[in-house]
């Protein structure tokens, strides 16, 4: 199982287990809780670390709380790269990596 499928179905179990124990009605479901913290703060800062590649602030990550604010951040994240240096450091186009979609252009090319 893929690293995404092990969140997803973690995430499922956990919300199964608090409701198995009644934590979701009388309170803070703990089980939830434990499962989303560790979990939230690595995707949030390889959220970040994409923006900055594009060279925008980690700040429009904030974004993702107006309705459609999430169709932007996608957007964002299904763009290339900033080539070179840009105001964050050396983006991942700048180390010798491609975009996605650049990958997928040299490979139908060749």
């Amino acid at each position: 199982m893929d690293v995404h499928a092990r969140l997803i179905v973690g995430g499922i179990v956990a919300l199964i287990l608090d409701a198995a124990l009644g934590n979701g009605q009388s309170g803070t479901p703990f089980v939830t809780a434990l499962w989303i913290i560790p979990h939230y703060i690595p995707a949030l800062a390889v959220a970040v670390r994409r923006l900055h590649d594009l060279d925008r602030t980690g700040w429009w990550v904030l974004i993702g709380i107006i309705p459609l604010g999430v169709l932007v951040l996608l957007v964002f994240y299904c763009q290339p790269s900033t080539p070179g240096v840009n105001r964050f450091g050396t983006g991942r186009a700048g180390k010798g990596a491609q975009s996605p979609v650049q990958a997928r252009q040299q490979a139908n090319a060749g």
